[in-house]
C-alpha cells in the first residue's frame, strides 16, 4: 500500500519516477568506480636547492627585463599545448611535454619565502592550520586510511629524534612495529647492500653503542628506532622490486620505482624523493650549466618513473608532484650563478590534473597575484603559497584539506573542478 501510494504521487512529478532510478544508478556506478580504481597514490619528488622556473615553466626573452635567460633558449609548445623552455642541451624536457603534458600542470608564482635550508626539514611539504602541523602527504594518508597502518615513504631528510634518517617510514605506523623481532629478510644479500645503500643504516655504530652500553642514548634509540622501521620496511617491499633496481640509474628513479612497487602492492599511499643529492640544485656559480645538467637528469627519470608506472598497471592512480626547496633569482651574480629567491614553480601529472599552466611572475621574477578559484588575476587574488598546491592535492583526492590548512585549492589544476 504503501509503494502504491509513494508510486502514485511521482505522477504529479514527472520524469521523477525515471530520475531516481538514475540517480541511484550514478550513486552505484561512483561507488564501483572508487572501488575499482581506489585512492590515489603521491609521489612527490624535491629538489634539493632551488629550480630555476625561467628555464622550463617561463619565458622572459628579449626587450628590457631583469630575466638571464640562456643563451640558445626559445619558447617551445608541447604536442599537448603546454609552453615551455627548450634548449639543445635539454632535449629530454621536449620530450616530456610532448609524451606526457596531456596530464601535466604547472603551477607558477609559487611563494616560497619561508623555507629553510632543507626543503624536506622546513615547510615546504608542511600544512597547518589552527597550530597543528602535518606534512601534506601524511594528512592525506591519515584521511583516506582512516585509521589503517599506511606508511608514507620519505627519502631522505625526515629526521627521527634529531638523528637524520637517510630513509624513514612516517604517518600511521604503528607503535608495535618498531618494537617487533626482525623478519626474515627476502632478498640476496646483493640486493640488501644495494637497498640498504640506499637507506644509509649505520648498523656498525649502531652495533657498537648497544654492545659497549656507552654514547650517546638518545642517539643510540634513534638509530634503533630507525634500524626496526627500516627492517618492517624491506619486510613490506614486494620481491619484483629486486628486477627493476638499476645501478646505472639515479638513486631518485630507482627509489621512486620502489615506492611505485610498495603502491602497486598496496603498502603505502605516497613518498616524498629527493632529486639529486643534498643542495644539488643550488647554482651560486656557473648556474645555466648546473642547472642545464640537473634538470636533463631530472626529465630523463621523470621519463622512466612514469614508464614504470605504465608497465605495472598504476598510472591511473599516480599523481606526481614536483617542487624545488625555493626558486632562483632571476639574475645572475658576479660569479654566474642564480642566488635563492622567494619564488618558484610546481608541476603536476595524473589523472585530473588540467595541462596548463596557472599563475606567474612578473619582469622583476616576483609572483603575480590570482584568485586560485579562476587562475585569473581579477578578483580575490592571493600571491600563490605552496599550502595552495598541497590543499589543491588534497582536494584533488577526496581528502579534507580544511583540516590542515585554510589555504584555497588552485581549481585551474584541476579538471572538472
Amino acid at each position: 500500500m504503501k509503494m502504491k501510494s509513494f508510486m502514485s504521487g511521482l505522477k504529479w512529478f514527472p520524469g521523477v519516477g525515471f530520475m531516481l532510478p538514475s540517480l541511484l544508478g550514478l550513486v552505484l556506478f561512483a561507488k564501483i568506480s572508487w572501488a575499482m580504481s581506489g585512492p590515489k597514490v603521491f609521489l612527490h619528488l624535491i629538489c634539493d636547492g632551488g629550480i630555476d622556473p625561467a628555464m622550463i615553466f617561463e619565458w622572459k626573452g628579449g626587450g628590457s627585463n631583469s630575466f638571464a635567460v640562456e643563451a640558445g633558449s626559445v619558447q617551445r609548445t608541447s604536442t599537448s599545448g603546454i609552453v615551455h623552455v627548450s634548449h639543445a642541451t635539454r632535449p629530454s624536457v621536449n620530450s616530456f611535454f610532448d609524451q606526457w603534458g596531456d596530464k601535466t600542470a604547472v603551477l607558477n608564482g609559487v611563494g616560497a619565502s619561508n623555507l629553510g635550508r632543507r626543503a624536506i626539514d622546513s615547510s615546504a611539504l608542511e600544512l597547518e592550520i589552527s597550530g597543528r602541523s602535518r606534512i601534506w602527504l601524511s594528512s592525506y594518508v591519515e584521511d583516506v586510511g582512516k585509521g589503517r597502518s599506511i606508511p608514507v615513504i620519505a627519502f631522505p631528510g625526515i629526521k627521527l629524534e634529531g638523528t637524520p634518517a637517510d630513509m624513514a617510514l612516517i604517518g600511521r605506523v604503528p607503535a608495535s612495529l618498531l618494537t617487533i623481532s626482525p623478519p626474515a629478510s627476502s632478498f640476496s644479500a646483493a640486493v640488501r647492500e644495494r637497498l640498504f645503500r640506499d637507506l644509509r643504516v649505520d648498523y656498525t655504530s649502531l652495533a657498537g653503542l648497544m654492545r659497549a652500553g656507552t654514547g650517546d642514548l638518545v642517539k643510540v634509540r634513534a638509530y634503533d628506532k630507525q634500524f626496526r622501521m627500516q627492517q618492517v620496511f624491506e619486510s613490506s617491499i614486494p620481491p619484483l622490486w629486486a628486477s627493476v633496481y638499476n645501478a646505472g640509474q639515479p638513486d631518485f628513479v630507482n627509489q621512486s620505482k620502489v615506492a611505485l612497487e610498495m603502491f602497486s602492492a598496496g603498502k603505502s599511499l605516497a613518498a616524498i624523493v629527493r632529486v639529486g643529492g643534498r643542495s644539488a640544485w643550488a647554482s651560486s656559480s656557473a648556474h645555466f650549466a648546473t642547472q642545464s645538467a640537473a634538470i636533463e637528469n631530472l626529465f630523463d627519470g621523470l621519463d622512466e618513473i612514469l614508464n614504470h608506472a605504465y608497465s605495472i598497471g598504476l598510472q591511473t592512480k599516480l599523481v606526481l608532484v614536483v617542487s624545488g626547496q625555493y626558486g632562483r633569482t632571476p639574475w645572475l651574480n658576479a660569479s654566474g650563478g642564480k642566488d635563492s629567491w622567494p619564488v618558484s614553480s610546481m608541476m603536476f601529472w595524473g589523472n585530473g590534473i588540467r595541462s596548463q599552466v596557472t599563475g606567474g611572475t612578473d619582469d622583476v621574477g616576483r609572483g603575480i597575484k590570482i584568485d586560485p578559484r579562476f587562475g585569473t588575476t581579477t578578483g580575490n587574488t592571493i600571491q600563490l603559497d605552496f599550502q595552495n598546491a598541497y590543499a589543491s592535492m588534497l582536494f584533488h583526492a577526496g581528502a579534507n584539506y580544511r583540516k590542515w590548512t585554510s589555504a584555497l585549492p588552485v581549481s585551474g589544476l584541476l579538471e572538472g573542478k
